[in-house]
Formats: structure tokens, sequence, C-alpha cells
């Protein structure tokens, strides 16, 4: 939880921001507001009524679990897709997931709200980084551990690999900060889904260059990343004909030496990052939103809410089988040395 609670300025914004009834620890007799950010593997019992219990589905559509029976405990979902059977209240929205720039997983230390908000950006390469693991269990994996091999070509050590399975880093800080630009690469290209992959490139002060949400503009301003748009349901060999073709236009872009004329817009982007769309922020909207809700008397009695079920065996035994197999027949990029240049 240390995660999402980091992303909260402090106590007192809770209470600025009109979420004077929520808390961030689990006190199931006096809290107003049940959030569940994942599901739980447990039975959990509760006096919070479902009116006001909020989900928050933090998976696009396309990799999604939808346990209905679970969800139905729920009276608000907050979601970037519609889910249908769902009984209660949906809030279409990105749904705030945690910033991991900062955060030394190796350590288990981070920065917090105000060291995020002080910190002074450092002088950077004219380079590119990316941060990808080597995962190709869905084909959204695969495609963009294909663009990434494409532009290897086209740039060469100018692009930078860094992720699980390929050159790991404890802190995202240090494969994003050092470089004017990151490529941002989410796993769907859908309406409302963003995450890390875009706040974490703000945080650390890289221009995106940005494939994911079809959308962005309604949180984001166009001037403040390089839009990749790209449409996965192409076939071979078009699919490739359209990853080549997007890397050379990032490669005529970054010639022009675009980084000094977005500054400002930088800059902008990443305070909405801190203070408009952070996971404290998308529960103060859903919140106000929702208002009403706030009058609904907590039960007498707790009601015991059910785990979401977990795959079956057939199920389970299928995406470990594609699992294994994409695994072992999809290449991940090469690591590249990094540039000695000051």
């Amino acid at each position: 939880m240390t995660l999402y609670t980091r992303t909260c300025p402090s106590p007192n914004v809770i209470r600025d921001h009109h979420l004077e009834t929520f808390r961030q620890t689990i006190r199931p007799n006096v809290s107003d507001w049940l959030v569940c950010h994942e599901p739980f593997r447990e039975r959990e019992s509760t006096l919070i009524p479902k009116h006001r219990r909020i989900m928050l589905m933090g998976e696009p559509s396309s990799l999604a679990r939808i346990d209905l029976r679970f969800l139905n405990q729920f009276g608000i979902l907050v979601s970037p897709f519609h889910v249908p059977g769902f009984q209660g209240t949906t809030i279409v929205s990105q749904p705030g997931l945690p910033w991991f720039f900062g955060w030394n997983r190796s350590e288990n230390r981070w920065l917090d709200f105000a060291q995020l908000q002080k910190m002074e950006s450092i002088q950077k390469r004219p380079d590119i980084s990316v941060v990808v693991s080597n995962k190709s269990f869905h084909r959204g994996h695969r495609i963009r551990l294909q663009l990434v091999r494409i532009l290897q070509q086209r740039l060469g050590e100018r692009l930078q690999v860094f992720g699980k399975g390929i050159r790991e880093v404890a802190d995202k800080r240090d494969a994003i900060a050092p470089y004017q630009y990151h490529l941002s690469l989410e796993n769907s290209t859908e309406p409302n889904y963003w995450s890390e992959k875009l706040s974490d490139a703000y945080l650390g002060g890289a221009f995106p260059i940005y494939l994911g949400c079809t959308n962005i503009e309604r949180w984001f301003a166009p001037e403040s990343m390089y839009r990749i748009e790209l449409d996965e349901r192409l076939a071979e060999p078009k699919l490739s004909i359209a990853l080549e073709n997007i890397a050379e236009r990032i490669a005529e872009w970054l010639d022009s030496d675009p980084y000094p004329r977005h500054i400002h817009a930088l800059r902008e982007a990443r305070e909405r990052v801190l203070h408009d769309h952070s996971f404290f922020a998308v529960l103060r909207d859903a919140i106000i939103t929702l208002g009403e809700s706030a009058g609904v008397p907590n039960l007498d009695t707790p009601d015991w809410m059910q785990p979401q079920a977990s795959p079956k065996g057939r199920e389970r035994w299928w995406r470990e089988l594609t699992r294994v197999y994409h695994k072992w027949t999809t290449r991940s990029p090469r690591v590249a040395p990094s540039p000695t240049r000051d």
C-alpha cells in the first residue's frame, strides 16, 4: 500500500480535497468508504454498505480478469471501461495507478510526495530510454518488444533499453532522469487507460514518446508528448511495415532536437501527475461525484465479502502453456552499451 499512500501530499490534503471522511488505514468500524485497488485473496468483513464500496479497475479491458460475483459486492466501479453485468455505478476514468519512479525495490525505500515535488532536474543526455520487460504473454507485449528492436536498429546507442530480464534497475529513476526522452509503451491501446509508464516519464522530466491511451488528451496537453498511433489489429507483414514507419518518424523527429521546445509543457504535465491524476485524486473525484452515497448508514452486522475466484484448472493450464510458448519464441531487445559522452 506504500506505493499508493506516497501519492498523497499529506493527511491534510484528504480534508482539503473534500475527503474528510476518508481514512488511509483499515478501520472497519469507523471508516466511511471501503476502497479496493486489487482483488483480495481471502474473505473480508466490513460494516461499510455496498453503496460506499469502491473498486478500482487497474487493468485495461484487454488484460482484465472479470469476476462479476466479486465485482457486484461493490457499489462503485472506477474503471477505464464499462463491465457488462456490473450492477452498481461505473465512473469511467483512468485508474490512478501508483508511480514507480523514485521507488528503490531492492532497498525498499522511496521518494515521498514532498521529495518528488522538490526534486530538481539533473543534466540530461540527448538520448532516449525505455523500460520494457521480456514478458511476451499478450500480443501487446510482443508488439512493443518488436518496436523496441526496430528502434534499436535505427537509433543504435541513442536508445538505452532497461527492464526485467534485459537490463534491470532497482529504481526507474535511474532509467529515466538522465535522458531527455523516454519511450512510454502501454500494453494496450484503448480509451481511458494509462499507467505509470507515462506518469513516470513526466516525474523524471523526460519527454514521453507515447503509445497507449487513445484519448490521452483528456488528461495531458498534446504538446507534452509525441504520440504514436498504431492499429494493433494489423497482421504481418503490414504490422512490421507500420512499426518500421513509426521508427523512421521517431528518428527524424529526434534529429530536430525538440526537447527545449517542450520544457514548459513537461513541467505542467508533471504538476498534473502530482496533483490532479494520482490515486487519491481519482478517489477524491469519485467521492465528490457520488456524494449522496455518504448518507447511507453503516451496516448493523458485518458483511463478509468473498475473494475473486482463481482461474480454473483448464484456464490456468492454458495460460501457462501460452506464456511458456511466447517466452521461448519471442526475441528480447539486445542491451546496448551505455553512452560514454558527458
